[in-house]
């Protein structure tokens, strides 16, 4: 399987993106590693004889965080973001790693692979740690102002994700909400309750917050906007949850110091977001990773792992099929 990987996107590019590929490379049976970026930026993490399965492919042009996607996709023809996508879109990879700017990867996607069938708008699906399982949310930032169909699409292609990928045999689907009752909630997420109740085998109803890591449900449905604020609540509170417990550990129990710290240092690693890799791009006609943005050489290595997972099952027909199916049986317009 050829994956396209962005050497420059992410706060690590492209130390830690190159030597992330190379690793995949190494140690993934049947991948290709097309590795896009600046060559002369790329050199000095690149070893003297480059390995059979990985592409060097130079380009002249970066896409940084803070450029507006749409400007920065169609301006920086020559940049490594755009080029990853124009492989995917012409055949000549098969899907694409990024830990670059997230708006430019969803509208690159957007632009030069394009949409599954019948997909309105793609969304972001997040694994997160959960009690003897992950919990995928759907969206964590592609679709901020999303309409309601976009959300019953998200949940339709989230839960084969889940059952494919995941391999959760029967995913239970929730809405997030501020409270479990039907009623509750804004505009839209009451027009999204009544339409994952009618078409969504498996929902189990309105969640909240915290029952993301109780195990109770498979998949979380939101909207872009509350679902990245959500993330990056999590992993803002839970660095300041890790490294004020190891300082009070320092602090209050010295002589169980090395071997409680160690403890708690597994149990993070465990719980590592580069353990994930990244979040699949769901909607898209190729596999599509959004890796975070801080990714070290092992998240960037899982992301391609995860990449490779993607594309070998038949996931995205399936999603056709469903999102088919769905139309067929709802008739619903574009703008609903």
């Amino acid at each position: 399987m050829r994956i396209a990987v962005d050497a420059m996107g992410g706060d690590h590019a492209p130390g830690k993106i190159v030597q992330g590929a190379l690793d995949a490379a190494g140690c993934f049976d049947g991948v290709e590693v097309l590795l896009a970026g600046v060559p002369a930026l790329m050199k000095p993490f690149l070893p003297e004889t480059i390995p059979s399965n990985v592409e060097i492919i130079g380009c002249e042009e970066i896409v940084e965080m803070d450029e507006p996607p749409v400007e920065a996709i169609k301006g920086k023809k020559d940049s490594s973001l755009r080029r990853i996508f124009e492989m995917v879109g012409a055949g000549k990879a098969d899907a694409a790693v990024s830990a670059g700017n997230t708006g430019a990867t969803v509208a690159a996607a957007s632009m030069l692979v394009g949409p599954l069938e019948g997909c309105r708008r793609p969304g972001i699906a997040a694994p997160f740690p959960a009690k003897g399982r992950h919990t995928i949310v759907i969206d964590v930032g592609a679709n901020i102002s999303p309409r309601p169909v976009h959300l019953l699409q998200y949940a339709v292609m989230a839960r084969l994700f889940a059952r494919e990928i995941v391999g959760t045999a029967d995913p239970k689907v929730g809405l997030l909400n501020v409270g479990q009752e039907p009623g509750k909630g804004t505009h839209l997420v009451r027009v999204v309750h009544d339409l994952l109740a009618e078409n969504i085998e498996g929902f189990v109803g309105n969640v909240e917050g915290r029952d993301i890591f109780d195990g109770s449900v498979d998949v979380v449905v939101c909207d872009g906007f509350v679902g990245n604020a959500l993330m990056k609540c999590i992993e803002g509170y839970s660095a300041y949850l890790f490294s004020t417990l190891v300082a009070n550990i320092s602090a209050n129990l010295p002589d169980n110091h090395s071997r409680l710290t160690g403890f708690i240092q597994d149990f993070i690693a465990n719980n590592d977001y580069r353990e994930y890799g990244g979040a699949p791009l769901l909607g898209i006609g190729a596999p599509v990773i959004i890796a975070h943005g801080s990714s070290d050489a092992t998240a960037i290595s899982n992301a391609i792992r995860v990449a490779r997972d993607c594309g070998a099952t038949d996931v995205n027909r399936l999603m056709v099929e469903a999102l088919r199916d769905l139309d067929s049986r709802t008739g619903r317009e574009d703008n609903r």
